[in-house]
């Protein structure tokens, strides 16, 4: 049970940015994750850094295919500017990307040391649906004991799609069980990021004329995610701060003038949402930064006190797999650690999940307490790994099960059965004596045929055959150019299953 008296307060940055391929001067990055707007007060002494960046890449076909991590750069210059700012040494906790999107996470190093369980998804939404031009990256960890999760999205672009939009979000939303009531996984949820929602304003120069005059009110009263949050569509009880900063989106490159192509709108946003029994949160400021122009997108960023009731000291065992840090790389010899990590065709070594219990829906883990101790960070893997996982396991267990069963002085050694009756098939397609391997054939031999069947070895001078000379099952003759049926199995068929398909072969 957690005690109101024992509460941690940290301060927080949040900060996003769509900086259009374009990798920033140390200047620019201090003006953006300091808040340094002009004649406003910046950050002082943040504890945290929750940095969410988009179109880090060109969004091209081949950039969503190649899903390249170009992290190294920005984190050189972000680990620089937070260097600079004067309030300590900051240590990296969380690294995740997908194409153009990048999460990173600093700490001081005693808020460091009170982080566990990190906890790493993805999601892509654009191309057919499942591509990662589109989408969002996102985290969850404890801090002194509670559960925060944070996300950084880009959503479908265009002011006609709106519902789009909102179909991304849901998705999101089911895939990272994000459910932000006191029942669900997390005590506190920032999510920010190029939400690409716009303004229902087809006038182009209405807007300019509003901004000019600083009229914000007037401005947001057609602003589309203002619009879908009133009617609880998307963003259910999370929280905004005031806007009261220009539209971030969409300038003309070099310049603080806005471009023709486009209506401004407030495309890059900041909320969050908090359970308010175990913690409270108050927002010091909410603004963009003008100062930084080598975008067609302003970056923004918003200030937070967040206090923690019943805070308990956290134990530092590992920091996002993204950083590759030696805390987190356990070795594993249990086929549990191996199955819940999925394939490690990357070279990755399995990580121990941690003893929280989180159950995961819609992700590929699911953490139950009593489980194993050593690492607390889970990296849930994508459908393909799990896929990849699955066929390496198979056909390991496969190799094992056909050793076991050779001879070691005859090599191979199959089973000489009787040719199955040709039910359907004419005389010229009758089916000769073929090797049996478990699972590997669609008809099925009865037990008893198979227990007394008598071992035959294949001749190296005729393989192709599968006979021997001395076996007392006649083999059927076969003409020159005349087909045979083979079975063809899956590589993620486990043993005991049939093949998918087959296939004609011509035996020459």
């Amino acid at each position: 049970m957690r005690s109101p008296t024992d509460s941690k307060t940290v301060t927080i940055m949040t900060a996003t940015w769509n900086c259009n391929a374009q990798v920033p001067s140390k200047r620019s990055l201090e003006a953006w994750l300091t808040g340094q707007a002009s004649g406003e007060e910046g950050c002082v002494g943040a504890d945290m850094y929750i940095i969410g960046l988009q179109e880090t890449v060109e969004l091209k076909a081949k950039e969503v295919f190649l899903n390249r991590d170009v992290s190294g750069p920005w984190q050189k210059q972000i680990e620089r500017a937070l260097g600079a700012t004067g309030h300590g040494r900051f240590r990296p906790v969380i690294k995740i990307h997908l194409v153009g999107m990048l999460l990173l996470v600093y700490a001081t190093e005693h808020i460091a040391r009170n982080i566990d369980g990190v906890q790493e998804y993805t999601v892509g939404v654009g191309v057919m649906g499942v591509g990662g031009n589109k989408g969002s990256v996102a985290a969850r960890f404890r801090l002194f004991g509670h559960r925060l999760m944070v996300l950084n999205m880009h959503l479908t672009a265009h002011q006609q799609n709106c519902d789009s939009r909102n179909k991304d979000l849901q998705k999101i939303w089911k895939k990272f069980s994000v459910e932000p009531s006191g029942h669900g996984l997390d005590d506190l949820v920032f999510a920010m990021g190029d939400l690409n929602y716009r303004l229902d304003i087809k006038d182009g120069n209405i807007v300019k004329t509003l901004i000019d005059k600083k009229d914000w009110g007037s401005l947001l009263a057609f602003e589309q995610l203002i619009r879908q949050r009133a009617e609880n569509k998307v963003f259910l009880r999370f929280t905004e701060g005031k806007i009261a900063f220009p539209p971030t989106f969409k300038f003309k490159t070099g310049t603080n003038e806005y471009s023709e192509k486009r209506v401004p709108a407030w495309c890059d946003r900041v909320l969050w949402w908090r359970d308010q029994r175990t913690c409270s949160v108050v927002q010091r400021w909410y603004r963009s930064i003008e100062e930084v122009y080598i975008s067609d997108h302003k970056p923004v960023c918003a200030l937070f006190d967040v206090t923690l009731r019943g805070a308990k000291p956290g134990k530092f065992r590992s920091v996002s797999p993204g950083f590759g840090h030696p805390l987190m790389r356990t070795n594993s010899s249990s086929e549990e650690d191996e199955m819940s990590t999925g394939a490690q065709s990357n070279g990755s070594t399995p990580v121990r999940p941690s003893t929280d219990t989180w159950s995961q829906r819609g992700s590929r883990r699911s953490v139950n307490k009593g489980g194993s101790s050593g690492s607390g960070s889970t990296k849930v893997t994508s459908p393909v790994e799990q896929a990849q996982g699955l066929a390496i396991r198979v056909n390991s267990r496969r190799s094992a099960f056909e050793s076991s069963s050779r001879s070691s002085k005859s090599g191979q050694q199959y089973l000489n059965l009787p040719a199955l009756e040709p039910s359907s098939r004419s005389a010229s397609e009758s089916r000769s004596p073929m090797r049996i391997r478990k699972g590997s054939s669609r008809d099925r031999y009865s037990p008893a045929q198979v227990r007394n069947a008598s071992p035959a070895r294949i001749s190296d001078s005729s393989p192709a055959r599968f006979r021997d000379t001395s076996s007392p099952v006649q083999s059927h003759s076969v003409s020159p150019g005349a087909r045979q049926r083979r079975v063809v199995s899956s590589p993620l068929s486990p043993p005991g299953h049939g093949g998918m398909g087959e296939k004609d072969s011509r035996i020459a």
